[in-house]
């Protein structure tokens, strides 16, 4: 039998966040992965048999492509609409609850589902940190400025600094990436993804905070109009400021 050339494309759909009940029905295909770009749900590496399917054709609105390079092609296309999107993939039976009931707010399923995180299968850039104070005030006596210029900084408790931007300084402390507002343990992802954008506005409504979790799954909140410019004479003086509240 002659292969079919559409089995050596990596395929994509796209569709929107309100047809996220719809994926139901293909949530025990193993072989898919899901992510989630603002009001987009992206599902890859479906097969040529899954796409002529009639859980796939019966989804409206839908958008297929096949990839090439970094390009995304409309299936039947020979021009680009789009690239590979920069999104986390996460296999599609942990990034859907088990069950999304058809016509109920994605909003009150927060209500009786436990956040949690679980180990991530991907590998993201990091991009903040949470060190101790006295480690961060160490490294900043020999800091070069260059080294200082793309971070940010703001005192997380009295004893814990958050630092923000890349590359992160070369200290110990918990690592973080970022997804939304929401800076997650490196390694670690939410469990129910299709989840993330409301715990977003859940958690900060004003989309005006970091929200940093632990791996047992619980946070805090930073204003981010707390964040300042990481530079030696400004730490300096937040440090003394902080040990000296009376000057």
């Amino acid at each position: 039998m002659a292969a079919n050339p559409a089995d050596d494309l990596t395929h994509f759909m796209r569709i929107g966040t309100e047809q996220a009940d719809l994926l139901g029905r293909i949530r025990h295909w193993s072989n898919l992965k899901i992510a989630f770009d603002g009001n987009d749900i992206w599902v890859r590496d479906l097969s040529a048999e899954q796409l002529q399917s009639t859980d796939i054709r019966s989804i409206p609105s839908k958008k297929l492509y096949y990839q090439s390079g970094r390009n995304l092609f409309p299936e039947g296309s020979l021009l680009p609409e789009t690239t590979v999107p920069t999104v986390l993939w996460t296999p599609i039976e942990r990034g859907l609850p088990l069950q999304l009931p058809a016509r109920t707010p994605i909003a009150a399923v927060t209500e009786t589902i436990r956040i949690q995180l679980v180990p991530s299968e991907e590998e993201y850039e990091a991009f903040a940190l949470l060190t101790d104070v006295t480690a961060l005030e160490k490294y900043m006596h020999s800091a070069p400025a260059i080294r200082l210029q793309n971070l940010q900084w703001t005192l997380a408790g009295a004893h814990k600094a958050l630092i923000t931007g890349t590359p992160l300084l070369p200290l110990p402390g918990n690592v973080y990436w970022r997804r939304n507002n929401q800076l997650l343990p490196a390694g670690y992802d939410l469990e129910w993804q299709v989840l993330g954008d409301v715990i977003n506005r859940r958690l900060d409504p004003d989309n005006d905070s970091w929200i940093v979790w632990d791996e047992p799954g619980s946070w805090f909140r930073v204003a981010k109009k707390d964040i300042k410019p990481l530079r030696t004479g400004s730490f300096r003086l937040s440090i003394e400021t902080m040990k000296n509240p009376g000057l």
